[in-house]
């Protein structure tokens, strides 16, 4: 979902590391960035995550190649901080799975499951009033 527009090579002084690393993003005065459209859930991620408990028809599940991105940003740099998901922390599972490179949802910004992130509630003024459903949608449809 996204567009090289330009590419710039350029000799820079090493920062005291070796290879490719992702850094802690910083406030820069003026920084401007493009940012991207929300873009639906992609057919992977419910395919991927079908085993794992806490993202199990999760309403909310992206990756890096879809998600929500401009409804969450506030400001640059776009990280986690600077967007409306700061306000629920990840859980263990998914904050190994955003640290980790080989995992397709590395560094997805918006990152939540069952566990850590927003949730969807059914309140139908029943016994379940109130409660987070994994399956709160599907039931949604049924309700009088």
């Amino acid at each position: 979902m996204s567009v090289i527009e330009d590419i710039v090579a350029e000799d820079v002084e090493p920062g005291g590391t070796h290879g490719f690393d992702i850094r802690a993003s910083r406030a820069e005065e003026g920084a401007m960035t493009l940012v991207s459209p929300d873009i639906a859930t992609c057919p992977e991620c419910p395919a991927s995550c079908l085993p794992l408990a806490t993202a199990s028809d999760y309403p909310f599940i992206n990756c890096t190649n879809c998600g929500p991105r401009f409804t969450i940003i506030e400001t640059v740099p776009t990280t986690g901080p600077m967007t409306t998901m700061r306000d629920f922390p990840m859980c263990e599972q998914c904050a190994a799975e955003y640290g980790d490179p080989t995992d397709r949802r590395f560094h997805a910004q918006p990152y939540a499951c069952f566990v850590c992130g927003p949730r969807l509630y059914l309140n139908p003024g029943d016994e379940h009033s109130g409660v987070a459903h994994s399956d709160s949608l599907n039931r949604a449809q049924h309700v009088p």
